[in-house]
C-alpha cells in the first residue's frame, strides 16, 4: 500500500487560481507516495475529512504568512501575503497535528508550521536568496544532534539551496533542528510526533542529485505507512 500525500498549492492572485511547482509531486512519487494537490477551503469539517483520508501533508513553499497570525503588523519589507492560504493551511496543520499525521513543511511550509505552533517569524532577512540555479546547493547548515533530522540524515552538516527572505524567529512549541552559519534557524520539528518536520530549504529541487534531499522524502513517506 502506498502513502497518500496531500500537497498545499500557492494561490495566483492575478489569474485567480492555484498553482504549484511539479517538483513536490515528483519527489513524493519517487519516494513511493501518491501525491494529491489540495484545494483551499474554510470548511473545517471538510478539512477534517481531508486529514482522515490522507496519510501525510506537505506544506509547500510560496509567499508570506500574514504577520497578524503571529501577533505582528506587516513591515514594508514583508512582501505579498496569501490570506486564504493562511486560513486553510493553519487549520489543516492544526487538524494534522491533533491526528498525528505526518507533516513536512518546506520553506514557507516550515514557517507555516512554526506559526501554527505559536512561533513567530522574521519578516525580512538579507542574503538568503541564491543567484545560482535552484537545483544546486549554495551553503551548508549544521544539524542539531539527537533530533529527527539528525537521525534521518546521519550527518552533522548538510549542503542546501536557499531562496527565501523570511525565517523562523521564535519556534513556539517546536524545537530547532538546524542552523545556518549566521545562526538563523534552518529546520524545526515538533517533539512527540511520528514526523513533524519543517526545513527552510527546497529538497524537492534536489532529490534526484542530492542523497540528503532524497532521504528526507524517503523518511517522510516511510512515516506515513
Amino acid at each position: 500500500m502506498k502513502a497518500i500525500i496531500g500537497i498545499t498549492p500557492q494561490y495566483d492572485n492575478y489569474l485567480g487560481n492555484n498553482r504549484i511547482s511539479p517538483f513536490y509531486a515528483k519527489a513524493i512519487e519517487e519516494s513511493g507516495g501518491i501525491p494529491f494537490i489540495l484545494p483551499y477551503t474554510r470548511n473545517k469539517e471538510l478539512i477534517k475529512d481531508m486529514i482522515n483520508n490522507l496519510d501525510g501533508i506537505l506544506f509547500s513553499g510560496g509567499t508570506n504568512i500574514d504577520p497578524r497570525k503571529y501577533g505582528e503588523e506587516a513591515t514594508e519589507n514583508c512582501g505579498n501575503i496569501e490570506f486564504e492560504r493562511d486560513i486553510f493551511e493553519l487549520e489543516l496543520c492544526k487538524s494534522a497535528t491533533e491526528s498525528d499525521k505526518s507533516v513536512l513543511g518546506i520553506c514557507r511550509g516550515c514557517q507555516l508550521i512554526t506559526v501554527a505552533s505559536g512561533g513567530t517569524l522574521c519578516q525580512h532577512i538579507e542574503k538568503h536568496t541564491q543567484s545560482e540555479d535552484r537545483h544546486i546547493t549554495s551553503h551548508s547548515v549544521s544539524i542539531v544532534k539527537d533530533t529527527p533530522l539528525h537521525t534521518i540524515l546521519g550527518a552533522e552538516t548538510t549542503d542546501v539551496n536557499s531562496f527565501h527572505h523570511q525565517v523562523v524567529k521564535d519556534t513556539g512549541s517546536l524545537k530547532a533542528a538546524a542552523f545556518g552559519k549566521d545562526q538563523v534557524i534552518e529546520a524545526v520539528y515538533l517533539p512527540g510526533k511520528k514526523f513533524h518536520l519543517g526545513i527552510q530549504w527546497h529538497p524537492e529541487r534536489m532529490y534526484s542529485t542530492n542523497i540528503h534531499a532524497k532521504l528526507i522524502f524517503d523518511a517522510f513517506i516511510c512515516s506515513c505507512l
